[in-house]
């Protein structure tokens, strides 16, 4: 049987440093145990807490800032946030706490060069421990690139996940960062003795080097660790991270994996931060993974409410909702609505111009009705697929229509010298670029006319070429 469409995942990698993030609580009792219990429960005021909670703070709603500050004890904490910049925030405690690796933080994510040259010489005028880092900051300061290998980072991984992390804003390090986190995580840190937190970054920063040099099956190695992630805060950043290992899992073949992946990670973590339209992509893929799974009437389920509150999504995202959502139907045997769907995708990528999602509708539709028999429709369908790929000169798209018609001429009204002349069209559009399943499938379906016919050595020659 021929596959009627494809089902749409979506799925980017992006860390970046929030300066005022609104979150949604996940739970309203402040007795209860919030996504973040085992994180602000700790009374250490280390580097990585410190960060931990601004990161927290800034990424929850005003009820869940309450409660996260009644709960944190560190007094010296809560009288250093910012509370309409995250970044303010952390130059704040690094002052307070005369702590040279949030300061290194705040340098990484201030734009302004003489605010960081200000910033700089104020920091440094009243620090009074060693200056560990104090060249490396610098070369933030000035924007230059920093060979990592010159430095020690055996007492300080902190320091080395956050110029991993957050280096967007400006070009400090290149991507010779990938090689010596994995080399970190190779050689220091097994020696070394870290906080549970600093382990969790550290492979937050592992799973970015690996992501980044494409080596999904090493990302497959620490599934387990990321997964088991506890004092990790809830933000944009541990979202997106989430976010990401679906999207390895999902390329690697393990839709169980990615799919508790999303259940478990990033759809409640999305809900926490209350963004919506990233929320609609993921319950897209999720949705996508249940289809892929065989769980065709779950998947029915989420594609439908997603659609419930799509209000604002765009006419690319309403078309391959729509399109998701018709697969699912064909596949429950809900012909009506397959229709239907099919329809509504189609409106809307007629309103954005997208000829390829066009005729991929048109071309499913036409399969629906050949498999029908009403072959006024699916005559009508395949002839609208054609006229808007050769109108935009889609040649590989024409082929196969042309294969798809000839196939049509020859079982409906079994005309094969008819599907002969659509089949010779088809071959005439051949060039070096077409994909080798298409000319396999040409000459295979000449073969197959040529013989019905008896020409049994022209047959035979058709079949030796493809």
């Amino acid at each position: 049987m021929q596959v009627i469409g494809k089902i749409y995942r979506y799925n980017f990698f992006c860390i970046f440093f929030c300066l005022l993030l609104v979150g949604k609580a996940i739970s309203q009792d402040i007795g209860a145990k919030t996504p973040y219990h085992d994180l602000i429960s700790i009374s250490d005021e280390t580097t990585e807490i410190l960060w931990a909670w601004t990161l927290l703070y800034h990424s929850s709603d005003q009820e869940n800032k309450k409660n996260i500050l009644s709960r944190i004890s560190s007094s010296r904490f809560k009288e250093s946030i910012d509370t309409s910049s995250t970044r303010r925030s952390i130059l704040n405690l690094s002052q307070k706490f005369n702590d040279e690796i949030l300061f290194m933080l705040y340098l990484l994510n201030e734009a302004d060069k003489e605010e960081r040259k200000k910033q700089f010489n104020s920091f440094y005028s009243k620090y009074s421990n060693s200056k560990v880092f104090w060249e490396l900051n610098k070369k933030i300061v000035d924007e230059k690139i920093i060979n990592l290998y010159d430095y020690d980072f055996s007492n300080s991984p902190t320091a080395l996940y956050f110029l991993n992390m957050y280096a967007n804003v400006l070009k400090v390090v290149d991507e010779r960062i990938y090689d010596r986190i994995i080399d970190f995580k190779n050689n220091e840190f097994q020696s070394a003795t870290f906080s549970p937190l600093e382990g969790e970054m550290l492979h937050a920063a592992l799973f970015y080097s690996y992501y980044n040099k494409d080596q999904f099956g090493k990302i497959e190695e620490i599934y387990d660790d990321l997964i088991s992630f506890k004092f990790f805060p809830v933000s944009y950043t541990m979202r997106n991270i989430f976010w990401s290992l679906d999207y390895v899992m999902y390329q690697t073949g393990n839709i169980d994996k990615s799919l508790n992946v999303q259940r478990k990670f990033t759809i409640p973590l999305t809900e926490y931060l209350e963004d919506e339209a990233t929320l609609y992509s993921i319950y897209s893929s999720h949705g996508g993974n249940l289809y892929t799974l065989g769980k065709y009437r779950e998947a029915r389920d989420v594609f439908q409410q997603v659609l419930k509150g799509a209000d604002d999504l765009d006419d690319q995202n309403l078309t391959r909702l729509y399109n998701n959502l018709s697969l699912v139907y064909y596949k429950t045997g809900e012909s009506a609505k397959y229709v239907e769907t099919q329809l509504k995708a189609l409106q809307h990528a007629q309103s954005y111009d997208n000829y390829e999602d066009q005729i991929d509708i048109y071309r499913n539709l036409h399969v629906f009705y050949r498999k029908n028999q009403n072959t006024t429709l699916a005559l009508s369908y395949i002839d609208r697929a054609a006229e808007l790929a050769e109108s935009i000169s889609n040649k590989n798209d024409l082929i196969s229509i042309f294969v798809s018609k000839a196939v049509f001429e020859r079982n409906i009204d079994d005309d094969a010298s008819k599907a002969l002349k659509l089949l010779d069209e088809a071959e005439q559009l051949l060039d070096e670029n077409t994909p080798s399943r298409s000319v396999i499938r040409i000459l295979s379906e000449k073969a197959d006319i040529l013989n019905s016919q008896g020409n049994l050595v022209e047959s035979i020659e058709m079949q030796t070429e493809s």
